[in-house]
């Protein structure tokens, strides 16, 4: 007997068969037999990196009811490629796929039952890059003795980075932004001339390709010249009136001075030996100096040893004061009586420096005379080949034809030195 049949359920299917012969004997038997036609049921598939990870891991469930999962015909898909290490079991599949770049990934899960019907699945992850690229290999630093330098960075971008975006590349120095700069994915290198001594601050920014940005700041200081040596005294074209002059200069560089090569010249004579240090402040005290120009120089050295030098020029100006006398007279008839002379004087400032407050402070007389005064007389500042009049009383006894008159002076100089004429004024 043969008998077609349509529309069987999945799975076992029971029949049986029943015949007789002519006789009236009969028989039977029952049998068995499955239909399997549909592929496993995958019911789950998902897929997920942590972010900044290129670890991917992935996770399947399935099953088939009728045949049983082909645990051999499994195969996981990223983005098209086959992977293998999986864990496979007739109801799961479990992967950590590594090594995956940032962005957006494709999974495909094909599989088969037993009776060989198949079944698929797909799903997609994606690696995303949160972390700023790093910046290494920074320099110059510390110290260069040039003042050209290369200010230059290396970049990177951890895995799974983005990568870095060369055109995000930004360098400044010292607060202003250096141009030419050759930069890409790898670093950034920017060639900067004519320096000025001293310390020197960079900045350098660049961002991935995902937009997370780095910064990094560092400084150096060049020293491409000697010491500066400032600070002089007596200044430089100066006048001074004093015989004593504490001459001196600062002397001051960006990496240290040799103080061992600080020379002190005075009128070509090395005086170094005779120097005083107050920390960068050096001093020679010159005394006894006649009036006249004076010459200094000073050289010294850095650390790195270039060489500086500065040469510069006083002059000691001392005031002198000269006296002469006009008239000498009776105003009246009264005063004759009284005996009460009068005497014209004349001050002239004949030194080579002026006479800064002048004064005549008092005045003595011989032979029983005794001035009057008024006394002091103000002469103010009188400069070279300038004179001021004045005159004094005196009171002359009677008998006296003639006597000694002196009139004592003064003058301010400098760092209150006090010029006195004649010298020494009266006790």
């Amino acid at each position: 007997v043969s008998c077609p049949v349509t529309g069987l359920p999945q799975g076992v299917n029971n029949f049986s068969v029943a015949v007789a012969d002519n006789a009236g004997n009969s028989a039977s038997a029952n049998g068995s037999f499955t239909v399997d036609t549909v592929g496993p049921q995958v019911s789950s598939l998902t897929a997920s990196a942590p972010p900044d990870s290129g670890t991917a891991n992935i996770a399947a469930t399935f099953g088939d009811a009728v045949s049983g999962v082909d645990t051999g015909s499994v195969q996981l898909r990223v983005d098209g490629g086959l992977v293998s290490g999986c864990t496979v079991t007739t109801a799961s599949l479990s992967c950590a796929v590594t090594g995956q770049a940032v962005g957006s990934h494709s999974v495909e899960l094909t599989l088969k039952d037993n009776m060989g019907n198949p079944a698929s699945a797909s799903t997609s992850f994606n690696v995303t890059d949160t972390r700023a690229p790093s910046i290494s290999g920074m320099a110059p630093s510390g110290l260069i003795a040039s003042a050209d330098a290369v200010i230059s960075a290396s970049f990177s971008d951890p895995a799974p980075g983005s990568g870095v975006d060369a055109a995000s590349v930004a360098v400044s120095l010292n607060g202003s932004p250096v141009g030419g700069c050759a930069a890409s994915a790898a670093g950034v290198s920017c060639s900067v001339s004519g320096l000025p001594d001293g310390p020197h601050d960079v900045h350098v920014e660049v961002s991935d390709n995902a937009g997370n940005r780095a910064a990094s700041d560092w400084s150096f200081t060049v020293s491409a010249s000697g010491p500066v040596i400032g600070n002089l005294v007596p200044g430089n074209g100066s006048t001074y009136q004093n015989p004593k002059v504490a001459v001196s200069a600062r002397v001051t560089d960006v990496d240290g001075v040799d103080t061992g090569s600080i020379r002190f010249y005075f009128e070509g004579v090395d005086v170094t030996t005779q120097i005083v240090g107050n920390g960068d402040v050096y001093t020679y005290n010159a005394t006894g100096l006649a009036d006249g120009a004076y010459t200094v120089r000073v050289t010294a050295s850095d650390s790195a040893g270039h060489p500086a030098e500065q040469t510069w020029t006083f002059t000691v100006a001392s005031p002198e004061l000269r006296l002469a006398t006009g008239q000498v007279y009776w105003e009246s008839y009264a005063a004759y009586l009284d005996r009460l002379l009068t005497v014209d004087y004349l001050m002239s400032s004949s030194g080579s420096g002026s006479c800064m407050n002048g004064r005549v402070t008092t005045a003595t007389a011989t032979n029983g005379v005794t001035p009057l005064g008024p006394l002091p007389v103000n002469l103010g500042n009188m400069a070279p080949g300038t004179n001021q009049t004045y005159n004094v009383f005196y009171i002359v006894p009677h008998g006296v034809s003639n006597f000694r008159a002196t009139s004592y002076a003064a003058c301010d100089g400098d760092a209150g030195l006090v010029f006195m004429f004649p010298y020494p004024p009266p006790l």
